[in-house]
C-alpha cells in the first residue's frame, strides 16, 4: 500500500516494459525532502543519456534510493514533486554510487519529467532532486 503524500513528496515512477512471458510491472517510490537531506551545489539533470547534467545557479536538496533490475528490459522513469506550488524536479540513474561532487561518474541517464531507457539486469542508485532551490525544502 502506497501512502500519498499531498505535500512535500517526491515520487518516482517506473514501469517496466518487459519481455511478453512478464507482466508489466509498476513500481512508486515517495519520500519527503527534508532540511537534513545532501546538498547539491548548482546543478540538476536534464533528460538524456549519457548523463545530461545542467548547472544552474542555486544549491536544493537531493536523495538517494537504490532499485534492483532483475530483468533486462525498457525501463520509463516520471519524477513528480509537490512543495505546495509549481515545483519541479529531477533524478539521476546511476550504475554505481553517487558523488555529489562528481555528478558525472557512474552518471548513467537523466530524467527531467519523464524518459524511457533499456536497462541491464543490475542495481542502480537514483538520486532525487528538487529544483526550486533550499528555501522551497520544509523544516
Amino acid at each position: 500500500m502506497f501512502r500519498r503524500l499531498m505535500r512535500r513528496c517526491l515520487a518516482v515512477l517506473i514501469c517496466a516494459g518487459l519481455p511478453a512471458a512478464y507482466a508489466q510491472v509498476t513500481t512508486t517510490v515517495n519520500y519527503n525532502l527534508a532540511l537534513s537531506d545532501g546538498v547539491l551545489s548548482n546543478y540538476h539533470f536534464d533528460t538524456g543519456s549519457p548523463c545530461n547534467i545542467h548547472v544552474v545557479g542555486s544549491p536544493t536538496r537531493f536523495r538517494t534510493t537504490t532499485i534492483t533490475v532483475t530483468a533486462a528490459g525498457s525501463y520509463a522513469f516520471s519524477d513528480y514533486i509537490y512543495l505546495g506550488g509549481g515545483n519541479d524536479g529531477s533524478l539521476g540513474i546511476f550504475t554505481g554510487a553517487f558523488d555529489p561532487a562528481n555528478p558525472a561518474t557512474n552518471c548513467f541517464a537523466g530524467v527531467d519529467d519523464n524518459a524511457t531507457y533499456t536497462l541491464p539486469v543490475g542495481t542502480y542508485t537514483l538520486v532525487l532532486t528538487a529544483l526550486d532551490g533550499l528555501t522551497q525544502i520544509p523544516g
